[in-house]
């Protein structure tokens, strides 16, 4: 009964994560914890590409806040939709399935998305969340 009522208040916001052990927390964090700072880093990143493509800062400021927030809302209003669609089809999961909606095959975005994978960008964040969890091991040891 107290796990259910810590669960209600806990999940009110967001969604709340039970864990079998405290080892997990540390896995958490380089996820919940940092991943709003892997989103900037990939932000700052996509702003100073703006730039390079002749976009003041300002300007190029803007094109990224409203690009974050723009995919925000979408996952916010289509998460439901995407994921049953994702259920039916195992290959892509929900953001594999975000991807297909908003990339055309042969076009633009495909082949960017094509440079990230050749360039290894998820095993780059695989990397950067095991050094989160090091790191957090490394100060829970102290």
């Amino acid at each position: 009964l107290l796990y259910k009522k810590i669960d209600q208040i806990a999940s009110a916001g967001s969604t709340a994560i039970w864990l079998d052990t405290e080892d997990g927390i540390n896995h958490i964090a380089a996820i919940s914890g940092s991943g709003p700072a892997y989103f900037f880093a990939f932000a700052e990143s996509l702003q100073q590409a703006a730039q390079r493509l002749g976009f003041d800062n300002q300007t190029s400021q803007n094109l990224v806040v409203q690009t974050l927030l723009g995919t925000a809302e979408y996952v916010k209003q289509h998460r439901q939709n995407i994921s049953l669609e994702a259920d039916t089809n195992q290959a892509a999961g929900l953001f594999g399935r975000c991807i297909n909606t908003v990339a055309s095959k042969g076009g633009t975005t495909q082949e960017a998305l094509k440079t990230l994978r050749e360039q290894n960008l998820n095993d780059l964040v695989q990397l950067s969340a095991q050094a989160a969890v090091d790191r957090g091991n490394q100060l829970a040891a102290k």
